[in-house]
């Protein structure tokens, strides 16, 4: 548990200090932010709450799967050149599915 709580506070310091100007612009337009994560419910809200406590002008939509799924969705999301999630947490099995050399 101590460990999914460490990675949780990592993660909520990455998605906290994501956003450069212009993607944060485009983001008070839409209002929203779409996370795909496979986290437990517990975990995705922890990091949630400190992202929309420093946002408060974006709600954040979860979508919550395996990883397997997630990523079927972002494959799918590509090929479609249709993106719907604005930011993914996937497992550390597919950290260089989407590497470019």
């Amino acid at each position: 548990m101590k460990h999914t709580v460490s990675l949780a506070v990592v993660m909520a310091l990455i998605l906290v200090t994501w956003a450069s100007a212009q993607d944060l612009e485009k983001a008070k337009q839409e209002g929203h932010l779409v996370f795909y994560t496979s986290w437990g419910l517990s975990d995705a809200d922890y990091v949630i709450k400190i992202f929309e406590k420093k946002y408060p002008f974006l709600k954040i939509e979860l979508a919550r799967s395996t990883s397997e799924k997630t990523l079927n969705r972002l494959l799918t999301e590509h090929r479609a050149q249709s993106f719907l999630g604005d930011v993914e947490q996937l497992g550390k099995e597919f950290k260089n599915v989407f590497k470019v050399d």
